[in-house]
C-alpha cells in the first residue's frame, strides 16, 4: 500500500479521532477507572500530589532573600525568570521535622506572577493512578493540608491531591494576619 505523507503544516490541521471500536471502549469505562497522571513529591513521609499539566520545574539551587520578622513556613523571595516568587518551607508549615543533613531543593509550581516555590527533599516522581488506588477515608493528615484535599490514594505509602494555590493564598493570609 502506498502512503502519501503530509506536510506537518497540514496534518496539524486536520481532525483527530479515533477508530470506533477504541472510541467505544473508551466512553464505555466508568470515569472512576480511568488512571490519571501526577507529578509527586514527599514531605516527610506524606507525598503530595500536582496534576500532571501543571507547570513544575526543579531547582538543585536557587538564590533567594529571606525577608525578616516572617513565618519560618516563608523560606525567603525568589527571582526565577524575572517574576519574584514566595519559598514555602511546608515541613515546618506542617509540622513535621526535616531529615538531617538533606540537600534541599526547590520545585517550583506554576508560571509567571502565579508561581510558587517550595522546599523540598529528593526529587519528585510520576505516578500513574486509579481508582483502586484511592482511599475511601482520608488518613490523619497536617491541619494545613486538610481544607484542601481533592483525594488520597494508596501506592508505596499515602499520597494526598491537594490543591497547593489555595493551600498557599490561605498561608498567606495566616501569614499577613500574624504580622
Amino acid at each position: 500500500m502506498d502512503r502519501q505523507l503530509l506536510e506537518p503544516s497540514r496534518a496539524l490541521a486536520r481532525t483527530f479521532a479515533l477508530p470506533d471500536d477504541q472510541l467505544g471502549e473508551l466512553l464505555s469505562r466508568p470515569a472512576e477507572d480511568v488512571v490519571r497522571s501526577l507529578h509527586g513529591f514527599r514531605v516527610g513521609n506524606i507525598g503530595l500530589l500536582l496534576p500532571e499539566e501543571t507547570v513544575c520545574e526543579l531547582f538543585h539551587e536557587l538564590a533567594y532573600c529571606r525577608l525578616p520578622n516572617t513565618s519560618a513556613a516563608l523560606v525567603g523571595m525568589a527571582n526565577v525568570r524575572g517574576d519574584i516568587i514566595p519559598l514555602l518551607d511546608l515541613n515546618h508549615l506542617f509540622g513535621i521535622p526535616a531529615s538531617e543533613g538533606v540537600r534541599w531543593r526547590f520545585l517550583v509550581v506554576g508560571t509567571g506572577e502565579k508561581a510558587l516555590g517550595i522546599r523540598i527533599e529528593g526529587v519528585p516522581t510520576r505516578l500513574n493512578l486509579s481508582a483502586e488506588n484511592k482511599l475511601k477515608i482520608l488518613p490523619p493528615l497536617p491541619e494545613p493540608i486538610r481544607p484542601h484535599v481533592r483525594a488520597c490514594y494508596r501506592l508505596d505509602g499515602i499520597w494526598v491531591d491537594w490543591d497547593i494555590f489555595a493551600a498557599a493564598r490561605e498561608c498567606a493570609a495566616q501569614m499577613r494576619r500574624a504580622s
